[in-house]
């Protein structure tokens, strides 16, 4: 059984109970409730309507009393990591067991994090590191040095590829936008971008893809066999598209993609070759929560998650 009442989700199952307090952006929740299928339906007053598949679901906000402030998040196989910048430790959550590791560095909270097999990659807006062995908490005293800091760079989104190589957007001297690949721990090239990014993605044929805030569309295949090329891009891009101020980007398993914006929520496009069609636009008018969309994911499920300046 479920009840909501003045902010606060409580959950009864086999005589247990589970209190949620949900975030500021959905404490106007007017109704809910689970259909067949286990689907938790939430409708709120002037919010839209949140449908969460799962209701097996909990909110972490403390851990060994400690609070939780996570600044970045990774899955790795089945077990995910994230960052707290409360207490500057990087946790891991592995068969219902949280393990943290601590780094004495404060300079060191991480916005990105990457596993590259035993490695494990942090990133802020001003470095790169690596702790050879992600499992061995003594490593985490000094990490290595990956991309040093540099007063005329900043760092921001990046990912690795199944080729294991890292791919990390940068800006130099305030106005030089591009992405740099690395390859064990060195940098193999550097690929230009007409303006800033905020996310880059992969789709299932291992295309990168990047939408910058002026409105452009980058895709590249990758060609490991020449490091030194390693991105390569696709005829016909980048593709100018209408003012859109994106902010985020994926794929899905048909390939359309979406992308996220400034001011009007999430686009989707279909590809035919190098074309994109419109298929549709998601806002507050038809289910988001805000129009400001910062983050989106695609699933294994082929459900598309979107990260919200208000959930």
């Amino acid at each position: 059984a479920w009840f909501y009442s003045e902010g606060i989700i409580t959950i009864f199952s086999a005589g247990q109970k589970q209190v949620i307090q949900p975030d500021q952006a959905l404490k106007s929740i007017t109704d809910l409730f689970v259909d067949r299928e286990g689907t938790l339906w939430m409708g709120t007053d002037g919010k839209g309507i949140i449908k969460l598949r799962s209701t097996n679901m909990a909110l972490l906000n403390s851990i060994d009393q400690k609070t939780v402030r996570g600044s970045s998040l990774t899955v790795h196989n089945d077990t995910v990591w994230f960052f707290n910048l409360p207490d500057n430790s990087l946790y891991r959550f592995y068969s219902g067991k949280f393990d943290k590791f601590h780094l004495p560095d404060e300079k060191l909270a991480a916005y990105n994090l990457y596993v590259l097999g035993k490695k494990i990659y942090l990133g802020t807006s001003d470095q790169l590191v690596c702790v050879e062995d992600k499992n061995d908490a003594r490593l985490y005293r000094n990490p290595t040095v990956i991309l040093k800091n540099n007063p005329s760079v900043r760092y921001g989104y990046g990912c690795a590829s199944k080729d294991g190589i890292l791919i990390q957007y940068a800006v130099e001297n305030a106005n030089n936008y591009m992405v740099i690949a690395l390859k064990n721990d060195s940098i193999i090239m550097k690929q230009p971008l007409s303006y800033a990014a905020d996310q880059m993605c992969f789709d299932r044929l291992g295309r990168m893809w990047i939408a910058t805030r002026d409105s452009h569309l980058f895709a590249f295949t990758l060609n490991p066999l020449q490091p030194s090329k390693y991105l390569q891009l696709i005829e016909g891009y980048p593709k100018k598209l209408t003012a859109l101020c994106p902010r985020c980007i994926t794929v899905d398993t048909n390939y359309h993609i979406w992308i996220g914006t400034r001011f009007n929520g999430i686009y989707r496009y279909a590809t035919t070759g190098n074309q994109l069609m419109p298929v549709a636009q998601y806002t507050t008018q038809n289910g988001l929560t805000d129009n400001f969309v910062y983050f989106l994911a695609c699933d294994s499920n082929n459900t598309v998650w979107a990260g919200t300046q208000t959930g």
